[in-house]
């Protein structure tokens, strides 16, 4: 393995781990604000609308299914047959 190959699954286990980490906090954010929805009497603040609206956009990204969109990517960056160079013309 070379150090470009090594750097790309460096890349691919740091975004696996972080959609991971998103997981795990979106099952807590979920039981939080599950569980001060019904009980909050501040609910119409701003705050919790702003808290509403982050759980709004953390079920839109996991309904976007970011680990088979970021799959063919890891697969694309990996394999050195597919490499191509940008030539940008000097002026």
């Amino acid at each position: 393995m070379d150090d470009d190959d090594v750097q790309a699954k460096a890349i691919e286990d740091k975004l696996n781990s972080q959609l991971l980490q998103l997981e795990l906090e979106h099952t807590i954010f979920e039981r939080m604000v599950y569980k001060n929805k019904n009980k909050n009497q501040h609910w119409r603040c701003s705050y919790f609308q702003y808290l509403l609206k982050v759980r709004r956009d953390i079920k839109l990204f996991r309904a976007a299914n970011m680990e088979e969109v970021l799959r063919p990517c890891f697969h694309v960056i990996s394999v050195r047959g597919t490499k191509q160079k940008l030539h940008v013309p000097e002026r």
